[in-house]
């Protein structure tokens, strides 16, 4: 039934997420997870801003570190037409899941940061990663307000929010060719600015 649910209704970016919900209620939903393999799946879908399809494929190979910042190199970008690969990094500082993304890695013994696990007997298949219906029903099971790209955006949301990143940086991080959805988030936080001040939404100059 739970993995039937997700299903019921078509998402979308910008019509099915609620703004920026602030560190203090993501840590909420985070230790709302009940086994590892939920809380791995939760940390990598933030950490990474990544589409479910990207995030199975994420590989130890593919991640580095030092203590100051992360860095992901030669993810497989699956939406585009030709064949690309996505680089990032971002600090670790002032990032509450960045040890926990670290951890995952060290100790990772299989394959892909996310195994595939055995349908019935439960047991983790070294060399596979699951299917993208596989995280997307892991996540309801946490809430049903969790749902793949809803990690993208709050993604987007902490960088605009929380490190001020502007729709340029944003655009560079996600690899986006269009400039649509960055301005999309950074509006929100001009939005945002101009109710604090009795601003109405229509007099913000464009």
């Amino acid at each position: 039934m739970i993995g039937m649910a997700w299903k019921s209704k078509r998402r979308s970016i910008k019509g099915d997420t609620y703004g920026w919900i602030g560190l203090d209620s993501l840590l909420k939903y985070y230790e709302r997870c009940p086994t590892e393999y939920h809380r791995k799946i939760f940390n990598i879908l933030f950490e990474t801003g990544s589409r479910a399809s990207e995030a199975i494929v994420l590989q130890p190979q593919h991640v580095k570190w030092n203590d100051v910042a992360i860095r992901v190199q030669g993810l497989p970008l699956l939406k585009k037409k030709k064949r690309m690969v996505r680089n990032f990094l971002w600090k670790i500082e002032g990032d509450p899941f960045a040890e926990d993304f670290i951890d995952i890695v060290q100790s990772c013994n299989t394959r892909y940061l996310i195994p595939a696990h055995q349908k019935f007997s439960g047991l983790v298949l070294v060399d596979q990663h699951p299917t993208r219906s596989t995280i997307l029903v892991k996540m309801y099971e946490v809430s049903p307000d969790l749902w793949c790209h809803w990690f993208r955006s709050m993604r987007a949301r902490f960088f605009v929010n929380e490190l001020k990143m502007d729709a340029f940086q944003l655009a560079d991080w996600f690899n986006w060719t269009n400039m649509d959805m960055p301005l999309h988030y950074v509006s929100e936080t001009l939005e945002k600015m101009a109710e604090n001040m009795g601003i109405p939404k229509n007099k913000i100059p464009s």
